[in-house]
């Protein structure tokens, strides 16, 4: 999806953890950064302050279930490990 330019606004995308610790009120969404051309006339200039947050490995992934029926979720660690060791082709971090 294309954003639009719009002058004076920010434009904030939330990641997994903080989409899940919102209940999926913040969507986490696959993104990509096309920067404008220099061959592209008119094209607006951009600038681009970029901040990543990491909770504690050991955090909860998204808030417990106040029913006991429900498992426990997943620790930080546990959610992102096998996505990592995919991505890299190792069976794991230990």
């Amino acid at each position: 999806m294309d954003v639009p330019y719009v002058p004076g606004t920010i434009l904030l995308l939330a990641g997994e953890f903080l989409h899940f610790h919102s209940y999926k009120r913040f969507k986490a969404p696959m993104h990509r950064v096309v920067v404008p051309s220099e061959h592209q006339p008119g094209k607006p200039h951009r600038c681009s302050l970029v901040r990543f947050e990491q909770p504690d490995l050991h955090q909860p992934m998204w808030p417990a279930s106040e029913d006991p029926t429900i498992p426990a979720p997943l620790s930080v660690k546990d959610y992102y490990m096998p996505i990592a060791n995919k991505a890299i082709g190792k069976e794991s971090w230990e």
